[in-house]
C-alpha cells in the first residue's frame, strides 16, 4: 500500500514540474520572443531611420509599460490565461503601431 502511495505522489510531482516548466516556457519561449522581437523591429527602425526619433520613443514607451505590466501580472508566479491574451493583445498593437510609423511616408 506503501508504494502504490508512493507512485502516485510521485506522479503527482511530475505533472507538477511539467505544468510549471510549461507556464515558464510560454513566458521564456512566446511572449518573450514577442518582446525582443518588437525591441529588435523599433531598433532597426532607428538604425534604417523608418522611424523618427520621436516615433521610436513612444514606441519604447508603449514597449516598456507592456513589460511592467507582464513584471505585474507575474507576481504571483504565473500567467493566467486571461493574463496571457490581455499581453498578446498589447503586443499585437505594438507591432501594428510599428509597422505603420516605420511605413508611413512622413519625411525624417
Amino acid at each position: 500500500m506503501k508504494r502504490v502511495t508512493l507512485a502516485a505522489m510521485l506522479v503527482i510531482v511530475m505533472f507538477g514540474m511539467v505544468a510549471i516548466a510549461y507556464a515558464e516556457e510560454d513566458w521564456h519561449g512566446g511572449i518573450h520572443k514577442r518582446v525582443k522581437h518588437a525591441k529588435e523591429k523599433i531598433e532597426n527602425g532607428i538604425r534604417n531611420r523608418s522611424l523618427s526619433e520621436h516615433e521610436a520613443k513612444r514606441l519604447h514607451r508603449e514597449l516598456d509599460r507592456i513589460v511592467e505590466e507582464i513584471d505585474r501580472m507575474k507576481v504571483d508566479g504565473k500567467l493566467t490565461y486571461h493574463e496571457k491574451e490581455r499581453i498578446n493583445h498589447d503586443l499585437d498593437k505594438l507591432e501594428d503601431d510599428i509597422s505603420r510609423l516605420k511605413y508611413n511616408d512622413e519625411r525624417r
